[in-house]
């Protein structure tokens, strides 16, 4: 009985490759079944050796039945080997019943083939798209390597396993389910970017993909924390971010204090934001604390008083510096921020025109395809002219054959008479 379970039907082989959708756990013993797939056409030699096999067994005594116990692999082999009525009989199932076929897209130079159910449910933007392995969806903008993260949603190798481990391969699939409108997917990757993603990462997704639950929290995260944005955190969130984000944390001091506000502000500023006027902090400093030396107070009054005036010059100063190096972080921001536009407006005049250039070579194709689909209507217009011709032609000669004939018959006939006529006349005469 096992033998008949190897002779399915090619539809069934065809669906075979949906197994995640309906896993059974790689066992090598049980043959994955698509659930809108019958065995109505299964031959009918395998139904008829069922019924031939099955009398064979009914024919046998008792004992010869018991020793022949089936496992419960041949009974459920046995359920699915029984006639099948005609495929007309048999109403669609209004939720599983998937349609059979594929979607081709070309990602990076490498072909993709997989069901175009999955596609076309979330997204309109895929009916009539990747028809063929010679005419594929193109996806511009995606890599190979977060494609294949995002079909491991759709095609899990284990239920509740992810292949996506860090906030960038998360991110990855975020914006193909963002982009196609994958609703559920948008949903699960927000939640597992969630527990892993800094307060930075949840500005910048939350901004770009309008998660804005996400907004307030990660601003008063980084507003509040101890350390000062990093410079590749303030590219990621841009100029008008960063200086408010300054602002913020100036305006409500959370930063970070030393006992020496001098050696902070040396070893802070020069070696984070490698300012170049070293030497011009040193010969401050010096000349400062000359001026103090010589304005020894005669009391300890006047000497308060003057370590007062000078720590506030001081302290005055310091804060002048700071705003100048802020005032110059932001410029460099906003002049990087100004780059980055300018590169994406090249990228975007480049696609375009490569957009163009394929745009008129399709169009010089088509028209080329045009022109020799007109050259060959052209030539089967002569052809079926000449046959015409020929015809007419052989027509002609067979009329004119055929009139020969007929001219020589009623010349042989008017001759018989004539003999006949002679004979006749020669009889009567003798």
């Amino acid at each position: 009985m096992s033998t008949t379970l190897e002779r399915r039907s090619p539809s069934l082989e065809s669906m075979s490759s949906a197994s995640s959708a309906f896993s059974f756990d790689d066992n090598p013993g049980i043959t994955p079944i698509s659930p809108n797939v019958t065995v109505q056409n299964a031959s009918q030699s395998v139904v008829s050796n069922f019924w031939t096999q099955a009398e064979q067994e009914d024919s046998l005594p008792e004992s010869g039945r018991m020793g022949r116990a089936t496992s419960p692999r041949d009974e459920h082999s046995k359920s699915f080997e029984a006639p099948q009525a005609p495929i007309e009989a048999y109403p669609m199932h209004e939720r599983f019943c998937f349609p059979a076929e594929n979607i081709y897209f070309l990602v990076e130079g490498v072909l993709y083939s997989v069901h175009r159910y999955f596609f076309e449910r979330d997204s309109s933007s895929f009916a009539g798209q990747g028809l063929s392995k010679q005419e594929p969806m193109v996806l511009a903008n995606v890599s190979t390597h977060d494609f294949d993260l995002f079909l491991s949603i759709l095609y899990p190798t284990s239920f509740g396993v992810h292949p996506a481990s860090t906030v960038e391969e998360w991110s990855g699939i975020l914006y193909i389910a963002d982009k196609w409108s994958f609703l559920s997917i948008r949903t699960l990757t927000i939640a597992q970017i969630a527990p892993i993603a800094s307060a930075v990462d949840k500005i910048v997704f939350g901004r770009l993909y309008g998660i804005n639950e996400w907004l307030a929290g990660a601003y008063q995260a980084v507003c509040t924390r101890p350390d000062a944005l990093t410079l590749e955190e303030g590219r990621r969130l841009g100029v008008d971010d960063a200086i408010r984000i300054n602002a913020i944390r100036q305006e409500f001091c959370f930063v970070r204090v030393s006992d020496s506000s001098s050696k902070l502000f040396k070893d802070d500023v020069e070696s984070r934001f490698g300012l170049a006027n070293q030497t011009e902090h040193s010969a401050s400093r010096k000349s400062m604390k000359d001026v103090a030396d010589r304005l020894k107070p005669d009391n300890t009054a006047q000497a308060t008083s003057k370590k007062e005036e000078a720590a506030r010059a001081a302290e005055n100063e310091r804060k002048k510096r700071e705003r100048e190096a802020a005032d110059k972080k932001a410029k460099e921001l906003e002049d990087r921020q100004h780059e980055a536009e300018m590169e994406l407006k090249e990228d975007a005049t480049k696609t375009a025109e490569r957009m163009k250039m394929d745009q008129e070579a399709a169009n010089k194709m088509a028209k080329d395809l045009e022109d020799k689909q007109r050259e060959a209507e052209m030539k089967w217009k002569e052809q079926v002219a000449k046959a015409s011709e020929r015809m007419k032609m052989d027509q002609e000669a067979a009329d004119k054959k055929a009139k020969g004939l007929e001219d020589k018959q009623r010349e042989a006939e008017m001759k018989w008479k004539e003999r006949k006529t002679w004979r006749s006349s020669n009889a009567r005469q003798r």
